[in-house]
């Protein structure tokens, strides 16, 4: 079988991303525009994303919107979109960008559990089909991550895991928090206990 030719309608294009946008601006409050370029990048590297099970062509065998190749990107992504995306998509984009695989862990999440040999305050663990972060001292089951962590991801994880053991550890015994405010993580900013 012929493999359909693509080509990029780019007017159609920005008219269906807009128009998805505007619908559903009233839910989100603002404009994902990381999306219009994550759309594009597909577009030019399409047989690097075999695993998304990309729909070019619709069920009339005519080609389609890149819009609609796949519900990853389209989808209002929950916990298991945000895993799947970022194993599916963001893992082979680092790929093509950079002409390796990433590590699991990007070096500077790796220092923020790591300082030095003698300065840790957690450690990371890599399995088949996850990874975990956990600080000693956390009392509960971390969550788990995808192969490969944005840092956004793992500050995420990173402050969670922290304010639980400030509030276990330390706050009961009025002792120095682990935690200082406002405490930059990553792409956040902690100001209060409150914000796990």
């Amino acid at each position: 079988m012929m493999k359909p030719k693509i080509v990029l309608d780019i007017p159609t294009f920005w008219v269906d991303v807009i128009n998805t946008q505007f619908m559903i601006f009233p839910l989100t409050g603002s404009f994902k525009f990381p999306s219009v370029i994550t759309y594009l990048f597909m577009y030019q590297n399409a047989d690097h994303f075999s695993d998304l099970g990309l729909n070019v062509v619709d069920i009339n065998k005519n080609k389609q919107s890149v819009v609609f190749w796949t519900e990853l990107i389209r989808g209002d992504p929950g916990d298991s979109g945000l895993f799947e995306f970022t194993s599916l998509f963001l893992l082979v984009a680092y790929k093509i960008l950079n002409g390796s695989l990433p590590p699991t862990f990007l070096p500077k999440a790796q220092e923020c559990l790591q300082l030095s040999k003698y300065v840790r305050c957690g450690d990371w663990f890599i399995f088949e089909e996850y990874a975990e972060i956990r600080l000693y001292g956390a009392s509960f089951k971390p969550y788990r991550l995808p192969k490969f962590v944005p840092m956004r991801l793992f500050s995420l994880e990173f402050i969670r895991q922290s304010l639980n053991v400030d509030q276990v550890h330390f706050v009961p015994m009025k002792k120095g928090l682990f935690l200082k405010f406002p405490k930059e993580m990553g792409p956040f900013i902690v100001n209060t206990r409150q914000a796990a």
